[in-house]
């Protein structure tokens, strides 16, 4: 995570960690907590393998013209009033995240292990040009384990294939959902998903329980009017995404597939081929 970030808790510790709810232990069996939050490492730009002045290219990318936007929403709450600057708001969120998860990448506290996820090198190659890669969506909610009260009626899953295509496209998909806290105790969960040839319809929008910012943000982008999940919320939203762990060969040209949202337990829905419209003539 960004230094200038992770300022925004100096003072706050300690910090501990939990995985699956479980938190980290020291060699005498009491969870282990850090005064600062630790960083994550990422030796991906250092100078004996790229020559290209990576982190220079992220800072002037990304930080750089990102910073405000985030720190309005996350620090004060205040809104977006532009595309450009929502615009921004999820690029540094989509280009943070991918890094977290690159194979490479480490937290100082000791015995935190991060699952990577499986994307090809490309994506990185692009994301220190300025290019985020396709297929990738980002949206955000509010929640308050103690007072948000919204939740959806049952849990929904989308079980997202893992696609080919005879031109070399299609990949894993994997998602993340990340909680941020913002302000009065609440959180900002921060969703992201990589989902290679594939489409669906995110349950939480047509509720209004989530904006989405990427891609296609829209012009305005203000958290409070954003209602507040429920713990049950909150959980239904972390749970939505599912590795299906299956592939999918898909034919050239363009083809994809929807996926539908199913309540939990149903059966895995038949996927929807979407056929590409036909090329106009001259």
């Amino acid at each position: 995570m960004t230094q200038w970030f992770l300022e925004r808790y100096v003072g706050e510790g300690p910090f501990t960690y939990e995985i699956s709810g479980e938190p980290i232990l020291d060699r005498v069996g009491n969870p282990r907590t850090a005064n600062h939050l630790p960083p994550d490492l990422l030796p991906v730009c250092d100078g004996n393998t790229s020559p290209n002045d990576c982190n220079g290219s992220l800072n002037r990318l990304y930080e750089v013209p990102s910073r405000g936007s985030v720190q309005a929403v996350v620090d004060r709450g205040e809104a977006l009033e532009t595309l450009l600057d929502v615009t921004n708001f999820a690029r540094w969120w989509i280009k943070t995240i991918l890094l977290l998860q690159h194979p490479s990448c480490r937290n100082a506290f000791p015995g935190i292990e991060r699952r990577s996820w499986d994307l090809p090198a490309s994506v990185y190659e692009g994301l220190i040009k300025g290019t985020l890669p396709p297929d990738v969506s980002l949206w955000l909610a509010r929640s308050d384990d103690l007072r948000g009260d919204i939740q959806l009626p049952e849990l929904m899953r989308v079980y997202l294939p893992t696609t080919f295509n005879p031109e070399g496209g299609g990949g894993k998909p994997a998602s993340l959902l990340a909680g941020i806290r913002h302000m009065a105790n609440r959180m900002l969960q921060i969703q992201l998903v990589a989902h290679p040839l594939c489409d669906f319809d995110h349950p939480f929008e047509p509720a209004g329980l989530v904006e989405k910012l990427w891609p296609e943000p829209s012009g305005k982008l203000d958290v409070n009017s954003l209602p507040i999940l429920s713990s049950e919320g909150r959980r239904q939203l972390g749970a939505l995404f599912v590795d299906a762990g299956v592939g999918s060969n898909l034919p050239a040209n363009g083809w994809r597939e929807f996926i539908e949202a199913v309540p939990d337990g149903s059966p895995l829905s038949s996927p929807v081929f979407v056929i590409p419209p036909a090329s106009s003539g001259p």
